[in-house]
C-alpha cells in the first residue's frame, strides 16, 4: 500500500500556503505602517485556513485508502 500521488500534491500545496501565512504573520508585524499590518491579517488567515483545507483533503484520501479491504 502506497500513498496516492495526489496526497503528496495536497501536502506540498498546503505547505506552500502554510509557509506563506506564517511568513506574512511574522514579517508583516515588522512594518511601520499600521494600515499595512491590518491589511495583511486576512492574507495570514487565508494562508492558514487554505493550508488546513488542503491537509484535511490529504488525510481524507489517505484514510479512504487505509479503510479499503485488501483483496487478493
Amino acid at each position: 500500500m502506497s500513498i496516492p500521488p495526489i496526497s503528496l500534491i495536497y501536502f506540498f500545496y498546503g505547505l506552500a500556503f502554510f509557509s506563506m501565512g506564517l511568513l506574512v504573520m511574522v514579517e508583516g508585524g515588522r512594518s511601520t505602517d499600521a494600515r499595512l499590518r491590518r491589511a495583511l491579517r486576512p492574507l495570514v488567515a487565508f494562508g492558514l485556513v487554505h493550508a488546513a483545507n488542503e491537509w484535511i483533503e490529504m488525510f481524507e484520501g489517505i484514510a479512504l485508502l487505509i479503510e479499503q479491504p485488501i483483496s487478493g
